[in-house]
């Protein structure tokens, strides 16, 4: 079966994801360098360079897991369905307490930013649970379990 179209925008979404998330561990390591050079090596110095240190490598760690399942996304492969669907509702979880957590002291470009998320990520659970998609990856799952029994 053809890959649908929007199988194809949500692995480029995804990538992008990893991309922002690559960037963003960037930014902790300079935040965690930023504060050691900055500081006078005292407690507070030390407590930001472990938060730039574990901040990034969060961070890395979630763009190496956005990117590979864009990847997999690519080719079809039906846990990588199932595993997106996964994280994309953990991150939509996050965006809401995002919200919630913003509401005492509001400010529009960061509710506006995650109004967007959510929107996003809704669209993405919506069309990975339409039934064209789920058979997508059924058909490319059974092919591939065809191919192997056929080799064996």
């Amino acid at each position: 079966m053809k890959r649908p179209f929007g199988v194809t925008i949500v692995a480029v979404l995804m990538c992008i994801g990893a991309g922002l998330l690559a960037i963003g561990s960037l930014g902790f390591f300079v935040l965690g360098r930023a504060a050691v050079t900055a500081g006078t090596g005292g407690p507070t110095s030390q407590l930001f360079s472990e938060m730039g240190s574990i901040g990034a490598g969060i961070f890395t760690i979630l763009a190496v897991i956005y990117a590979t399942l864009a990847i997999y996304m690519f080719r079809l492969v039906s846990w990588a369905r199932l595993a997106s669907i996964s994280f994309i509702s953990i991150g939509l979880f996050f965006a809401m307490i995002g919200i919630i957590g913003s509401l005492p002291h509001p400010d529009f470009m960061v509710l506006a930013w995650q109004l967007f998320v959510i929107a996003v990520d809704a669209w993405i659970l919506w069309y990975l649970a339409t039934p064209h998609v789920k058979d997508a990856f059924a058909v490319q799952r059974n092919h591939a379990r065809a191919h192997v029994e056929a080799h064996t």
